[in-house]
């Protein structure tokens, strides 16, 4: 449960993003990340990158999901 707070947290300030390694971080199992996606729970958006908030809107949105991926 902690996690998810954090993981709302961080999704808060990216704009709904996170990159894997931020989720691997926050105690996901690569697993995890890619059961969520594979549900569509969770879209990935760029390499190693995942829309963790899919019913919020933010036009930064892609310039950050590249950013992220990016910083890989």
């Amino acid at each position: 449960m902690a996690r998810e707070l954090r993981l709302q947290g961080l999704a808060a300030r990216q704009h709904g993003l996170a990159s894997r390694p931020q989720l691997l971080q926050l105690g996901f199992t690569t697993r995890e990340i890619t059961g969520r996606a594979a549900r569509g729970v969770w879209a990935r958006v760029a390499p190693r990158v995942y829309d963790v908030a899919p019913a919020s809107f933010d036009p930064w949105r892609a310039l950050h999901a590249a950013v992220l991926s990016a910083e890989g």
